[in-house]
């Protein structure tokens, strides 16, 4: 179980998805760093989703070298809603988002995201 709050909050109140989602972020430690894409715009997300009822569907994230910010950027990654897992599509440069896609994962695996991801 990914979030034992989320799955309470699915039983009590149906589908959330107009106002509560969940994104894990595979690879990422609770807040940041690690091997997985960690930097995005939260403020900007939050926004859209607020203000213009423009909620996510996939969130682009990036992850930098040595996980310092002002490094170059190593390769992005989309984060899915749960329980939606990103999967590399086959084709093109695994380091780019673009060449990735949200799909429904029967048993979702955020413990290994290299292997996870490259399925």
């Amino acid at each position: 179980m990914p979030s034992p709050n989320f799955d309470r909050a699915q039983k009590k109140l149906g589908d959330t998805g107009d106002f509560y989602r969940l994104f894990l972020m595979p690879g990422v430690e609770h807040c940041n760093g690690d091997q997985g894409a960690d930097t995005m715009d939260r403020q900007l997300l939050i926004e859209a989703w607020v203000e213009n009822g423009e909620a996510p569907s996939r969130i682009m994230a990036v992850h930098h070298a040595g996980n310092d910010a002002n490094a170059e950027v190593t390769f992005t990654r989309p984060h899915c809603p749960y329980p939606q897992q990103a999967f590399y599509t086959g084709t093109g440069d695994e380091t780019d988002a673009a060449n990735f896609e949200c799909w429904d994962a029967p048993k979702p695996d955020y413990e290994a995201p290299g292997e996870a991801y490259l399925r």
